[in-house]
């Protein structure tokens, strides 16, 4: 049999963590007993819609789907074999900030290949400054006898790789005979570098298409993508010439997107079994406009309601700093003899930053108050108003209002001008 909990400690990603890649992994800790593991994963904490969900026999799961970007997802995960299964472990969240691409295109196109054996570069001033995830290079080249050509890529640090070297070589002597190249580069693509060398088409371009440079670019990653990048331009032999008509970079960095932020998280204080507005002195995020500020219910309260425009909220219910500024946004309390509630949150503000797993505390007042009334003054005469009552009051909490027979509140405990109605009468 299998414990009713499942999979309480996630590896990755865990709870407040970014994720740049769009097919990310979700990995957890096995559970005994185990045979399989249904995953969900929902951009809602309470999975009513699901992005993606599937029952892997090992603890890790690929997500298949690309993700949104700056989009939150939750997701959370349950055992299984043959006898039974355990309930869903506590959701975990993480935020798709994505991967931080920028292309970049070089301008003074097109650059001369001399029809003699020579080397030309073209530079390309990048302004990305961020460190380098990965490079991509498109490149096209309009040249006879594009065996003669050799490539290299140079960082700004002058880390040099070489894209490609001869194509057709040593399969030929003297390489592709072929005209023209229109092809792109990554260590991401599918096709090889070996395959690029091996390409010759016989029409123009001879090679085209997503190849692996030779090298492999990934001697790029960590390095500062700002600076000045160099593609280097070999021919090797005369007599066969053109130019580089157009050179692309893709760079992705790594990026991070900073936690949204709260301008007031206080706590509210309600008396037992009455209820009170959040208000934006309680609760308020930094943004504008208001109605971009989203707030996403987690977990409700334990000893009460919280509701908007009278509707009570559920987990994963939703209202913007608008609807709290409007005053929309209220808690009931259930009249349970407690002394604390709150509920937990998630903040995204109007640059879709995230703040998650946020508490909201309330103080419940004990209801201590106890009250008498006394007849200070009966009236002297037959339709006299001059009786008077007092009220004594215990507990509560300062300060004090009064009432008599559901009339207007007043702050003095004693009423006085009252009838024969209201009080006894002696007779004179």
């Amino acid at each position: 049999m299998l414990g009713s909990e499942c999979c309480t400690d996630p590896q990755h990603p865990r709870r407040r963590h970014a994720v740049i890649t769009t097919l990310p992994t979700l990995t957890w800790w096995a559970v005994p007993q185990a045979a399989s593991y249904l995953v969900e994963v929902s951009t809602s904490p309470n999975f009513s819609s699901l992005f993606a969900t599937a029952t892997v026999p090992t603890t890790s799961y690929a997500v298949s789907t690309p993700l949104s970007l700056l989009e939150v997802y939750y997701w959370r995960v349950k055992a299984i074999n043959p006898c039974s299964e355990s309930s869903f472990a506590a959701f975990n969240a993480f935020h798709f900030i994505g991967n931080g691409c920028q292309v970049f295109n070089a301008t003074g196109m097109p650059l001369a290949i001399p029809n003699t054996a020579s080397t030309v570069t073209q530079t390309m001033n990048v302004t990305f400054n961020q460190p380098i995830v990965s490079v991509k290079t498109t490149m096209n080249i309009d040249h006879t006898y594009i065996g003669d050509l050799d490539v290299k890529l140079v960082s700004p640090q002058n880390t040099m790789r070489v894209v490609f070297d001869k194509p057709g070589v040593p399969a030929s002597n003297f390489g592709c005979s072929g005209d023209d190249i229109n092809a792109s580069f990554g260590d991401s693509f599918s096709n090889t570098a070996v395959q690029f060398e091996s390409t010759c088409g016989s029409m123009a371009p001879a090679i085209s298409g997503n190849y692996k440079p030779l090298e492999a670019f990934s001697a790029f990653a960590g390095q500062n993508a700002q600076g000045n990048w160099t593609l280097r331009i070999t021919d090797n032999f005369d007599d066969d010439g053109g130019g580089l008509l157009a050179w692309s970079l893709e760079i992705c960095g790594t990026t991070t997107s900073p936690a949204a932020a709260l301008l007031q998280n206080n706590v509210i204080s309600v008396v037992q079994n009455q209820g009170g507005v959040i208000s934006n002195t309680y609760l308020q995020g930094q943004g504008t406009p208001a109605a971009d500020l989203v707030f996403t219910l987690l977990t409700t309260p334990a000893n009460g309601e919280l509701s908007l425009n009278g509707v009570g909220l559920t987990v994963g219910g939703i209202f913007t700093q608008a609807d709290i500024d409007a005053g929309l946004l209220t808690y009931q309390h259930d009249g349970s003899m407690t002394s604390t509630d709150e509920f937990e949150f998630d903040f995204q503000n109007n640059n879709s930053h995230w703040l998650h797993a946020q508490v909201f505390h309330i103080t419940i007042i004990q209801n201590t108050l106890s009250a008498s009334a006394d007849l200070t003054q009966p009236i002297n005469c037959a339709g006299a108003n001059n009786g008077q009552i007092t009220v004594s009051a215990n507990g509560g909490n300062a300060p004090l209002e009064y009432s008599l027979n559901a009339g207007p509140y007043q702050s003095n405990n004693v009423f006085s001008g009252l009838p024969l109605a209201l009080t006894p009468w002696r007779e004179g």
